[in-house]
C-alpha cells in the first residue's frame, strides 16, 4: 500500500486542522465515523478472546491481560502476553499484541513491561524475538485473514493536518492515526 492509500483511509477518519479540545471536533463527520467503528469494535470481542487464548497457549505463557479499547480513543484490541521466565525473549518479557479496529492492521512487538515506553518498536527485535513474531503472525492470519503487518517504516512518520490527543506537535502518527495511540 502507498502512502497515499494510508492517507485516504486516515483523511476518512480524523478531521484536518482541527485539535481534539476543539468544541466542534466531536461533531466532524470523520470523528462521528471513528467513534461508529470503536462502538463497533467493543460489540464483537469474543473472536479476539479466542485468538489471544490460542496465542498464550502456542507460547506457553504465565499470564495475558486484554486491554482492548480501553482508552477513550484506542483504536485497536490490544493484549499482553506474559512470556515464561525461561523464554529467549528474557530481554522483552511481554508480547503486545495490537489489532485495528479502524484499518485491517496489526502490529506485534515486545516489552520490558507494562508502562515502560522501551520496546521493540523503537529498539528493533533480536533474531529469536523475529522467529517468535513469524509464529504469531501465522496464528493472527488464522482469525483475522485480511489483516497484514503495520508497515514500521511509517512509526513515527507524521500525518500532515492532523492532531491527536497524544501527540501534541501538531502532528499525529500514522501508528497513531491507524493503530493505537497506546504503548506498552
Amino acid at each position: 500500500m502507498m502512502m497515499k492509500e494510508y492517507l485516504n483511509i486516515i483523511y476518512d477518519l480524523y478531521p484536518k486542522d482541527i485539535y481534539p479540545s476543539d468544541l466542534s471536533y466531536p461533531y466532524t463527520p470523520e470523528n462521528i465515523k471513528q467513534w461508529e467503528l470503536i462502538e463497533e469494535g467493543r460489540k464483537s470481542n469474543e473472536y479476539f478472546e479466542n485468538m489471544i487464548t490460542m496465542l498464550a497457549k502456542f507460547l506457553n505463557c504465565e499470564n495475558h491481560q486484554d486491554f482492548s479499547l480501553r482508552g477513550v480513543f484506542d483504536l485497536s484490541r490490544k493484549a499482553i502476553l506474559y512470556l515464561p521466565k525461561n523464554a529467549k525473549t528474557i530481554d522483552y518479557p511481554c508480547c503486545v499484541i495490537n489489532i485495528s479496529i479502524v484499518s485491517k492492521y496489526y502490529c506485534v512487538y515486545f516489552s520490558k513491561g507494562t508502562g515502560l515506553p522501551i520496546n521493540t518498536l523503537k529498539q528493533g527485535p533480536n533474531e529469536t524475538q523475529k522467529l517468535f513474531e513469524e509464529n504469531i503472525s501465522r496464528i493472527i492470519k488464522t482469525h483475522y485473514s485480511s489483516y497484514i503487518p503495520f508497515p514500521m517504516e511509517y512509526f513515527n512518520e507524521p500525518v500532515p493536518h492532523i492532531y491527536s490527543g497524544v501527540n501534541y506537535n501538531q502532528y499525529a502518527t500514522y501508528f497513531e492515526c491507524l493503530m493505537t495511540t497506546d504503548l506498552f
